[in-house]
């Protein structure tokens, strides 16, 4: 046999099993990922149940719209104190909200909860829509990260 064919017959397995190995290791990697980031979900959804609100007086600094692939809607906020606080909002949120409107804002563990008049406690409908929110963004950076990587 002559050495070419010898060579072929080894050298295309060998190139297609570590193409193969290379697949399968970056599906095991993204699937680690994948559920490393659902259990940071499921720890900060524990930990915000655990925690109490905290309501501080706020004023809605500005608004923006952001985002690449989906539409995000940014509300910076100027609290008493004087510190700046960005939150993503849903969207008929930032839709009621106006420059300059002051109120209470209402965030647990540093997450966003409401904002308005501060009698409003948060409920579990609130709660299930900022851990979808939480989700989307993580899923979103995620998709970015692998954009620029």
């Amino acid at each position: 046999m002559k050495p070419e064919i010898i060579f072929c017959c080894i050298a295309i397995p060998a190139v297609l099993i570590f193409f193969a190995y290379l697949i399968i290791r970056e599906s095991k990697y993204e699937k680690q990922k994948r559920e490393q980031a659902a259990a940071e979900i499921d720890n900060a959804v524990e930990e915000a149940a655990e925690a109490e609100p905290v309501a501080i007086g706020a004023r809605v600094l500005r608004k923006e719209l952001y985002g690449r692939h989906t539409v995000r809607f940014g509300v910076t906020f100027l609290t008493d104190e004087g510190e700046e606080k960005d939150y993503t909002v849903s969207e008929k949120l930032y839709n009621a909200l106006a420059v300059d409107q002051t109120g209470m804002l209402v965030t647990i563990n540093g997450y966003f909860l409401d904002f308005g008049d501060g009698e409003d406690v948060p409920d579990e409908e609130m709660a299930e829509e900022s851990k979808e929110m939480l989700e989307e963004e993580n899923v979103e950076d995620d998709l970015f990260a692998n954009e620029e990587g």
